[in-house]
């Protein structure tokens, strides 16, 4: 179930639940008919004393209706009291206050069910305590304090019942209420032991001043309570003024006022236009109002203009019968224009629109133009406001920029130290390598006379062997002739050692050959012994020979056996001579060639002797110009030494200055950054004074 709906049944149900009690409690105790003079005494007391409501807020309100409700039915029963008060209850809200009958008739049943309730829990506790017929003792103060509480109770509970569902009371509002409602409240309880004692005491001409009485001091609490509860709107309305002029946006300010207006004031549409460029422009426009509202019509673009020229409120409390905005839509029924001026100069206008009639009286129409004040205040200090923002806003990029320009130059500024720590460790390393290079030149220079003094050498070295090779030429020609001769000596001695070989193989033959005979002769005297043995006697004598011829013949195999081993040494031995000879030879082969090549070279070495002693004198000469070009490169890299040792001083000195030169922008970039912490502080505190729209 949604809230309306919610609202709207609990609605119905005070309105037909009211006139139900009504109906049965005017049934059930006929009393009131006997009861018609006093219950048109408190009808006219319960519409004058409803109708002159302090208005506590913009959905509640003040009234001493409880007065009659309390009094009455102690003092002619509840029956009675009922009816007058739903006479009060019309009168005051239908006829006097104008109210939609719907909306009387809800607080009729309200008033109606709180006063049937409490009096129920009155009777209860009568009972509950044996008391037969109410009256006033000190038996029934009990019930009475239960009676007057569960009024209070019942009927504040019945009457904000829907505005705590719908969350229309803030949390301070709802403590002002609970403070007036009980302060009211109070007075109600006087009031009524007042008229109770009064009614019981005295005589009826003394109601008359007590009642004049009674009317004089409810004026003075009705405006004691108006003043008190203009005072807290006041204070309130003072306390909004301190919040706009703090930083707070303009949007802010605006949903501020409108916030703390809706609590005093009713509207169908909420505008606030401001003057820009020479036009009137929508500033802001409520959240709160009607679901449906539309733009305003040109009769209102119109009227509005000339409020700001006239710089005048206009208050039309019926649209329909004002010809000025005769196009206006037919759910605007009143109408508050006023202009939003700082000093003479109108800045703006605050527009509201209603749905009813009539709404607006003075007192809103005061609050209103309170409000109005304050908006134009907003608005005056928002353009007041605007230069501090745009030049904190300016002030601010340009510190960014100067920040970052800082930044750039500090790494600048460290990339040219690093840079100069660069050039100085290569200007030291140059110094060194110039010490180097001049103690290498030193070294060359030593090592250039050194080739010089061996270059003249060399070429005295060379002239003396160019005239030892020419003066034994001669005696080398004549030891290759000899060589030669040697050549042709070896190879004689090589043929007649090759037929020494031949001669000795013949040999060979030979010795083989008297083998074969010695062997024939051995075979001859074996067969010759057979047949002597065969023979007999008779050839014994033939044995005999035989045995000769065979022991002969062993000695010629076993000399020729020797001298076969005695030719074959000789054999081997020539073969060997053979071998030499023959390796001479080729040794000796190409000896005349050599010698050839030996003369030649010969002829080379003298030429290139005498040409080695050219180059090597030409070699002195080269060694000793070198030398002196190596003096004067001495003096040279002294210099460049010199200008090293200079250049590395210049560059400590730079790097020096670089180092000083970062850290000073390091520095300037940190109070940059402190500054630009601090412009954007600034920049949100301005930034919250105004919105620049």
């Amino acid at each position: 179930m949604s809230v309306q709906r919610f609202v709207n049944l609990y609605g119905e149900a005070l309105a037909y639940g009211g006139l139900a009690l009504l109906a049965g409690v005017l049934a059930a105790d006929p009393r009131w008919l006997g009861q018609i003079p006093e219950i048109l005494v408190m009808l006219a007391a319960g519409v004058v004393l409803r109708g002159l409501a302090v208005p506590l807020s913009k959905y509640s309100y003040l009234n001493q209706t409880g007065l009659i409700a309390l009094s009455g039915s102690l003092l002619v029963g509840m029956p009675a009291a009922a009816l007058a008060v739903t006479g009060a209850v019309l009168g005051a809200d239908w006829v006097w206050q104008r109210k939609p009958v719907r909306v009387a008739w809800i607080n009729l049943g309200r008033e109606v069910i709180a006063l049937v309730a409490a009096y129920g829990v009155y009777a209860a506790i009568l009972r509950m305590s044996d008391i037969a017929a109410p009256g006033i003792s000190v038996a029934t103060i009990p019930a009475l304090f239960f009676y007057l509480l569960a009024y209070f109770v019942i009927g504040r509970l019945l009457f904000y019942l829907t505005l705590i569902v719908r969350a229309k009371l803030e949390q301070d509002e709802q403590l002002l209420i609970v403070r007036y409602e009980c302060i009211a409240y109070f007075a109600t309880v006087i009031a009524t032991a007042t008229v109770v004692a009064t009614v019981v005491e005295w005589p009826p001409l003394a109601w008359v001043f007590v009642a004049a009485a009674l009317g004089a001091l409810g004026l003075l609490l009705k405006r004691m309570l108006e003043e008190a509860i203009s005072a807290e709107e006041l204070n309130k309305i003072h306390a909004m003024e301190a919040v706009i002029t703090s930083n707070l946006s303009l949007d802010d300010s605006f949903r501020r006022i409108e916030r703390l207006a809706h609590r005093l004031v009713d509207w169908g549409d909420f505008r606030v236009y401001r003057v820009a460029d020479g036009r009137l422009t929508l500033a802001y426009r409520s959240g709160i109002g009607w679901a449906m509202r539309g733009e305003p019509s040109a009769d209102t673009a119109t009227l509005r203009a000339a409020i700001v020229a006239a710089g005048k409120t206009e208050v039309i409390d019926d649209v329909t019968r004002d010809k000025r905005i005769a196009d206006a839509r037919e759910e605007v029924q009143s109408l508050v224009i006023v202009p939003l001026k700082f000093g003479d100069q109108v800045i703006g206008t605050l527009e509201l629109e209603h749905h009813k009639k009539r709404v607006y009286r003075r007192k809103d129409i005061l609050t209103i133009s309170t409000f109005a004040t304050q908006l134009a205040t907003a608005i005056h200090i928002t353009e007041l406001r605007r230069p501090l923002v745009e030049t904190v806003e300016r002030m601010t990029q340009q510190l960014g920029t100067l920040t970052h320009a800082a930044v750039g130059l500090r790494e600048a500024a460290a990339a040219v130290a690093v840079s100069t720590q660069a050039i100085r460790s290569g200007v030291a390393s140059e110094e060194g390598e110039v010490s180097g290079g001049l103690e290498a030149t030193e070294t060359l220079s030593q090592m250039s006379r050194r080739v010089s003094d061996d270059g003249a050498e060399a070429a005295r070295a060379s002239s003396s062997a160019s005239e030892v090779a020419a003066k034994n030429r001669q005696q080398i020609r004549d030891a290759i002739e000899l060589l030669v001769a040697l050549k042709t000596f070896v190879g004689e001695s090589s043929i007649k050692v090759q037929r020494l070989g031949q001669v000795s193989r013949r040999i060979t033959g030979f010795i083989a050959s008297i083998r074969e005979l010695a062997d024939m002769t051995n075979l001859l005297a074996l067969n010759a012994a057979i047949e002597a043995a065969r023979a007999g006697k008779h050839g014994r004598g033939f044995a005999v020979v035989a045995e000769e011829v065979r022991h002969l013949a062993e000695q010629s195999a076993s000399a020729a056996a020797e001298a076969a081993q005695l030719v074959e040494d000789i054999h081997r031995q020539v073969g060997e001579v053979v071998e030499q000879m023959r390796r001479g030879q080729v040794n000796v082969g190409g000896v005349e060639e050599v010698s050839a090549g030996a003369l030649e070279a010969l002829d080379a070495i003298v030429a290139a002797t005498a040409d080695a002693t050219t180059h090597a004198r030409r070699i002195a000469t080269a060694a000793g110009e070198q030398d002196t070009a190596f003096t004067k490169l001495r003096q040279r890299i002294h210099a460049v030494a010199a200008i090293a040792g200079k250049n590395r001083t210049e560059a400590d000195d730079v790097a020096t200055r670089a180092g000083e030169a970062a850290r000073g922008l390091t520095e300037l970039e940190l109070a940059t950054r402190e500054l630009e912490a601090v412009a954007t502080m600034l920049r949100e505190l301005t930034r919250g004074f105004a919105s620049v729209a």
